[in-house]
Order: C-alpha cells, then structure tokens, then sequence
C-alpha cells in the first residue's frame, strides 16, 4: 500500500514539475517570439536612418544642403520602447541613449548653425554690394535697382544645392574656386543689370566677400568637426543594432 502511494506521490510530482517546466518553457518561446518581433521591426528602421545620417554627414561640406532628422530614434523613446531595449539589451540602450542626448542635438545645431551662417552671410554681402552698386550705377539705374542686382548675385553665390557654387567651396576651404565663381557671377549679374562694370574691380569684391564670409564659416566648421569626432561612437551603436538585429535573443 505504501509503495503504491509513494508510486501515485511520484507520479503527481512528475506531472506538476513537467507542467511547470512546460510552461516555463512556452513563457520563454513566447518572450522569444515578442523579442524578436520587436527587434526585426524597431531595430532595422534605426539603423538605416542613423546610417543615412551618418552619410549626409560625410558629404556634408560639398553639399550642406541636407535636413538631418531623426523620426525613428524619437519615436522609439516617444513610445516607450527604450524600456523594452534597456530590459532586452542594456548594452544597446545605453548606447542609443548616449546617440539621443549627446549627438543627435550636435546634428540639429549644425543645421541650425549652417542656417545662420547662410544667412549672415548673404546679408552682408548683400550690404555691401547694394553699396558698391549705389555708389556706381544709381544715378543712372537707381538706388532700388542696384538693390535688386546686389539681391540677384547674392542669391546664385549662395546657392548650395549644387555643388558647382560657392558655399561648399567656403566649407571645404577651397577660396580659389570660390573667388573665380564669385567674379564669374559678378561679371554675368553687373552686365546683365547694368550693361557695364564701369571700371569695377572684380576681382578686389570676390577677395573682399571671402574675407567677411571666413569668421562665420570658421565658426561652422568648428561645429562640424566636434559632430565628427563622435563617428566612432556612432560605428560602434550601429553596429551593435547590426549584431540585435542578426541575433534578436
């Protein structure tokens, strides 16, 4: 009788730690599963958008005219999902915390800044050009001509969509093109206004607008050369999002 209870013992224990361990077995398939949902659909659209990022980056200084924006780094915080990454794959999160609060605001204030530089840029030479035109042509054209004209060349030195004007030569230091583009658009803009230079000294204006654009573009520089000695940290996070999102669990 003993030993048939004992034996009906044993059994039930068998059956209750089998049962256990099956469930535990089916939480972890299940959490598997959920991890690996998330990992394949979240981690992916991080990467490529850092990445592409991180390229406009690299060309930034031939051509500036790029927007740096980061929807799906802030939407995964916006939604909580850090939480998820902290839990799952704390290595990662730290590091994509880091990328959010130390260099995706160095991204935004480049942007920021290369607008401002733009911008004080192209007001001053447009002073001093309206000046310059004033001073030669508006008796015959007219002080708000000579306005629109000094507006007018501005407008096409500014330009940095295509790489062929003057900007991005001013990023990358390169002020011999950028004076000969500079007298090229000077020349073409006066004649096309005023018919004639009457004896303007074209060359002496392109050296004159390098030297007052230089102080802002320094400036610009700078910032751009601190986002870039971030680069390794940048590697480093996206690899670790390659490596989660080969192997998820």
């Amino acid at each position: 009788m003993n030993y048939e209870w004992s034996s009906a013992i044993i059994s039930l224990i068998s059956l209750y730690v089998g049962y256990r361990l099956g469930l535990r077995s089916q939480k972890k398939e299940v959490l598997r599963e959920y991890v690996t949902e998330i990992v394949k659909d979240k981690y992916p659209r991080l990467y490529s958008e850092i990445n592409r990022n991180l390229q406009y980056l690299n060309g930034f200084l031939d051509k500036p005219d790029v927007q740096f924006e980061f929807p799906e780094v802030n939407g995964f915080f916006d939604k909580g999902l850090d939480a998820f990454m902290e839990e799952h794959h704390e290595d990662l999160f730290l590091e994509l915390e880091s990328f959010k609060e130390h260099i995706l605001t160095r991204f935004r204030g480049l942007i920021n800044a290369k607008m401002d530089v733009k911008r004080k840029i192209a007001d001053s030479w447009k002073q001093f050009l309206a000046d310059l035109f004033s001073e030669r042509f508006s008796e015959i054209h007219g002080k708000i001509e000579c306005e629109k004209a000094s507006e007018r060349i501005v407008y096409h030195l500014i330009k940095t969509i295509n790489p062929n004007y003057v900007f991005p030569d001013l990023l990358t230091e390169r002020f011999k093109e950028a004076q000969n583009k500079i007298e090229e658009c000077i020349e073409e803009q006066v004649t096309i206004s005023f018919g004639k230079r009457d004896g303007l000294n074209v060359k002496e204006i392109s050296k004159t607008l390098i030297e007052s654009a230089k102080l802002e573009v320094v400036k610009l520089l700078d910032m751009y050369n601190e986002l870039r000695k971030q680069d390794e940290n940048v590697i480093w996070l996206l690899s670790l999002l390659r490596s989660y999102i080969a192997t998820p669990f």
